[in-house]
């Protein structure tokens, strides 16, 4: 069977719900969500102004580029994918409440379903990008940083109450593009970050490019990603 493919939060991501099964009445991991504490309170405002930068994402015009770079790693996750299984490729990182992007992520599953999620690692390009582009442009207060889920103890921890038999792997992805241009359009498609303001954040691009690039004559960049998989 065909996994359903839900709404998701960036074009680039693959984020499945399989058909509910039947309840049995078991205690399982999905339903003691309801016994979690409460989720952090963020301003309304904040994590509202948040979704819209992510929604704007979908204007962008690196998105197909950058979709096409990160095919493998939406790939990988593919192999997970099935009726039972629940995956995001990058996407969960940028919800602004987290609490909430994982207990929709692991409701998406079925019990004993497997559940992964794959996130930048917050060094180099793409994952270092974040630190520069909130400098320029502050997250709304409460809302935690994206690179905070490239950290294998926050993202252990936040999964770790949903998700049993975690398995967290570093792994990297080839980036390839033919100038810094067409990176840099590609790279900034994935970060919720104002259009009209792409041009302050190029010279911190610009500087990371230069530590990372394993080409002369074009762009190649080993992206370093976390693999966080278990089931539900």
């Amino acid at each position: 069977m065909e996994p359903r493919t839900i709404a998701a939060r960036m074009p680039h991501d693959l984020y499945t719900r399989p058909p509910r099964p039947a309840d049995s009445g078991a205690i399982t991991r999905r339903a003691l969500l309801r016994l979690r504490p409460p989720p952090a309170v963020r301003d309304p405002a904040g994590v509202a102004a948040r979704r819209a930068a992510i929604a704007d994402l979908s204007t962008h015009p690196g998105q197909g580029a950058l979709r096409d770079a990160v095919a493998p790693v939406t790939r990988a996750l593919a192999d997970f994918a099935s009726d039972s299984s629940a995956t995001s490729a990058f996407a969960i990182a940028l919800d602004p409440e987290p609490d909430r992007a994982i207990a929709e992520l692991a409701r998406s599953a079925a019990p004993g379903g497997a559940v992964a999620i794959a996130t930048w690692v917050p060094r180099g390009l793409p994952g270092r990008l974040f630190e520069f582009a909130e400098q320029i442009a502050p997250l709304p207060v409460g809302i935690p940083s994206p690179a905070e889920w490239g950290r294998a103890e926050i993202a252990t921890r936040r999964l770790g109450p949903v998700v049993g038999d975690l398995e967290v792997r570093t792994r990297t992805v080839r980036l390839s593009f033919p100038d810094p241009d067409a990176a840099f359009t590609a790279i900034s498609a994935g970060l919720p970050f104002p259009l009209s303001r792409l041009d302050e954040l190029r010279p911190a691009f610009d500087r990371l490019l230069s530590s990372c690039n394993d080409a002369l004559d074009r762009v190649e960049i080993a992206g370093r990603y976390l693999l966080v998989r278990g089931r539900a």
